[in-house]
């Protein structure tokens, strides 16, 4: 189980040549609202992984992607002791 932490103006590089081996993303829901405006909603839900998005506002799942509401360190924690994760990455846009 790996833990990445990016900033998407700093580092993204690195982590998106990882994204095949990504199971599971992390983000906040202006860095999802801009990367939907921007590249579109397949860039993070390719049907492959899972996909949280933390906001204040419930919202309905959409495919993989999950609006979460909750507490932010318990989702990695229930997310690290599932089974069949392999790698979690949590964006940040500065």
């Amino acid at each position: 189980m790996f833990l990445y932490k990016t900033f998407w103006s700093k580092g993204a590089g690195e982590i998106w040549t990882l994204f095949p081996t990504i199971d599971t993303i992390i983000l906040g829901r202006r860095t999802y609202d801009w990367v939907l405006k921007v590249i579109g909603a397949s860039h993070y839900d390719n049907g492959e992984r899972n996909v949280y998005v933390i906001t204040r506002t419930e919202r309905p799942t959409v495919g993989k992607t999950t609006f979460y509401t909750g507490n932010l360190t318990e989702l990695v924690q229930q997310l690290k002791s599932e089974n069949g994760k392999t790698s979690i990455v949590t964006v940040e846009q500065k």
